[in-house]
């Protein structure tokens, strides 16, 4: 597990170095113009994020234990958690759901594009 928590903090740095490498190749002034900065502010942050919930997960999978009640079906030896669905999952494919039905019954421009 450490090395694969080498690896993740490695390739974040990797991906803040290419970031400001391709910046500085490209010979774009990042503390003159607002949007460069907060692009290039935006993209370090991705790479931060990354690495730190790498390192989350990496270290929960270290310490975490399975508990919970296994399902009676049992396919070739592999058991299954007996799991409530996550909230945000339902609750995202509800928003989801709705969204299409509105873009395909209202919010799609039939008449807009010739």
């Amino acid at each position: 597990m450490n090395g694969l928590m080498i690896k993740s903090l490695a390739f974040a740095a990797i991906l803040i170095v290419a970031t400001i490498a391709v910046v500085m190749n490209l010979n774009i002034d990042v503390t003159s113009d607002s949007v460069n900065a907060i692009t290039m502010a935006g993209a370090i942050a991705i790479a931060v994020i990354t690495a730190a919930v790498s390192v989350k997960y990496i270290n929960q999978m270290k310490t975490d234990t399975a508990s919970g009640q296994l399902a009676d079906e049992n396919w070739d030896g592999i058991g299954e958690y007996e799991n409530e669905l996550p909230s945000g999952w339902a609750y995202s494919f509800l928003a989801v759901f709705l969204w299409s039905m509105w873009y395909g019954f209202f919010g799609y421009p039939v008449n807009a594009y010739s």
